[in-house]
């Protein structure tokens, strides 16, 4: 498993509700889907998300139409930095887990 920090090009998701003037069904299981997908992931590696929310979940792109997802751990980030000799500077960049397979 890779740890890689990418640049999330859109918002989070409490911004990009709030600039919607409505969603489709289809979005919301697009992102629901992808939600429980890290939820379910996280469950698999024995750590707890405590403090999930519309902030702590960025768009890939600005795209509306692209619904693709990365959910930042704030705990696990700060960790992260932290070790870091030069962390990212940028507060878009979240830390994203790459699994060999080619599943996120």
């Amino acid at each position: 498993m890779y740890l890689v920090y990418e640049k999330c090009y859109g918002e989070h998701l409490y911004k990009r509700i709030g600039a919607m003037k409505g969603f489709t069904e289809a979005f919301v299981a697009q992102v629901a889907k992808q939600i429980l997908a890290v939820l379910n992931y996280f469950g698999t590696l024995g750590v707890s998300y405590k403090e999930l929310n519309p902030q702590r979940i960025h768009f890939y792109s600005t795209d509306p139409t692209v619904p693709t997802i990365r959910v930042q751990n704030p705990q696990l980030d700060q960790l992260i930095r932290n070790s870091l000799a030069t962390p990212p500077a940028e507060e878009e960049m979240v830390l994203t887990f790459i699994v060999r397979n080619g599943t996120e």
